[in-house]
């Protein structure tokens, strides 16, 4: 009987381990999280069109009308209509582009972009803006900074198609010239369809996204279904062998 009431103790240990490690917040993920499946949004080849405006130098507003989806597939959807005093693609290969992040210096050449020529830039100090996707995505990041405003952090959040926030990751804010090293990302299985950058004039590159493929990771949840079963087995086994023996 104490041998049983043991096992029961542990299995109650294991149940609240497990409920307090379900509760927790995940870890951010990194660039090599994202498999052959992937899609990154880069931001390159923008051009001026019905909902694309031009305002100066290297800079284009997506947006001006209604939501704008890229290439990618991904779609702006907050601001809209956008304007100048928000979300803009600055675009080296276009023109000149100054966007200011005071301690954290100014993106003013080309050699900043992590890939290609062009990038998202956030022109203000506490509004955020969103993405929204066509179908449940699994996982997705991009590299970030911000202005010495606020915070110093980019926040992302993640919601799914009920606008039920998933989760939420921040990461400190860093010189644009370590802007290819910074990168913020979340994996969350409950079906990411909009995601929120927060952030004082943000940069932002390489949003790159997935769905989930493949074999699924137990949530969990799951585990603790898996362990339970074993114990109870091996709890049976020794107690009917115990059983027996006694007999």
């Amino acid at each position: 009987m104490k041998n049983l009431r043991t096992f029961i103790f542990i299995i109650l240990v294991l149940f609240c381990l497990l409920g307090i490690a379900e509760n927790a917040t995940s870890a951010p993920i990194g660039p090599g999280a994202f498999g052959p499946s992937a899609i990154t949004e880069s931001f390159e080849g923008l051009s001026v069109g019905p909902n694309v405006t031009f305002w100066q130098g290297g800079y284009l507003v997506p947006g001006t009308t209604s939501a704008y989806t890229f290439s990618s597939g991904i779609t702006l959807t907050n601001p809209i209509p956008n304007d100048t005093d928000h979300t803009l693609i600055g675009d080296f290969s276009l023109g000149a582009i100054n966007h200011g992040l005071g301690a954290y210096g100014d993106v003013n050449n080309v050699g900043q972009v992590p890939d290609g020529t062009a990038l998202l830039l956030y022109n203000h100090d506490t509004d955020p803006f969103d993405f929204n996707f066509s179908s449940d995505i699994l996982r997705v990041g991009a590299y970030v900074t911000c202005a010495d405003d606020n915070t110093n952090t980019v926040t992302l959040n993640v919601y799914d198609s009920g606008n039920t926030l998933l989760e939420s990751q921040s990461v400190p804010c860093v010189d644009i010239s370590n802007l290819g090293t910074n990168f913020i990302g979340i994996q969350n299985s409950g079906g990411i369809q909009r995601i929120e950058f927060i952030g004082a004039y943000m940069v932002i590159d390489l949003l790159t996204f997935e769905e989930g493929v493949g074999v699924q990771v137990p949530t969990m949840n799951e585990w603790g279904l898996i362990i339970f079963m074993v114990f109870a087995g091996l709890g049976a086994i020794y107690y009917l062998r115990k059983k027996r023996i006694a007999g």
